[in-house]
């Protein structure tokens, strides 16, 4: 089963972009890949430039085959397997919150300010407990998160966050 997640970019305006990405969102998995691998806002704007992302990994990459990936980098639907349309592309809107509600997402949304150049968190594991972005009081910074379990509780999947827009996503070949 796939843990969805957002990952965002908040302009110091307060717009800002995000993208989806499918497999291993949870805390545990993408806490030190973003702190470590994408700290600074130069390296946060290239992730978000891949569009949707299958994985998450500690390198952008380059182009590889879907289906057979490699570890230690991204996986980007556009890129690796050559998808067009609404899910690959960016998504805009005024805040975190307005983009992180076009996600599909089961509740783990990661937010780079450029205010602070820091990665800031809210979902499952700050007590956002049905997923659903809020931005009060839940929204903290990426390194004061604790990593809590590597799967989402059967529960939290009865409740999935967007799921219309990612219904049009193929599973990859993880899922089965």
């Amino acid at each position: 089963m796939s843990t969805r997640s957002a990952i965002i970019i908040e302009e110091e305006s307060g717009k800002s972009l995000g993208i989806y990405c499918h497999n291993s969102g949870y805390v545990a998995h993408h806490k030190p890949i973003l702190l470590e691998c994408y700290a600074t806002e130069g390296l946060a704007r290239q992730l978000v430039e891949l569009g949707s992302i299958s994985v998450l990994g500690p390198a952008i990459g380059t182009k590889c085959d879907f289906y057979d990936q490699q570890d230690g980098q991204c996986v980007a639907y556009s890129r690796d397997r050559g998808d067009t349309g609404e899910f690959v592309e960016i998504l805009k809107g005024k805040n975190w919150l307005k983009v992180a509600e076009q996600i599909g997402h089961d509740g783990h949304v990661y937010v780079f300010r450029v205010a602070t150049q820091s990665w800031w968190y809210e979902g499952e594991a700050t007590g956002a407990v049905d997923g659903q972005p809020r931005g009060r009081g839940k929204f903290v910074p990426l390194a004061e998160v604790e990593c809590g379990p590597a799967q989402t509780s059967p529960r939290r999947r009865k409740s999935l966050v967007g799921a219309s827009r990612t219904e049009r996503l193929p599973r990859a070949n993880d899922d089965a």
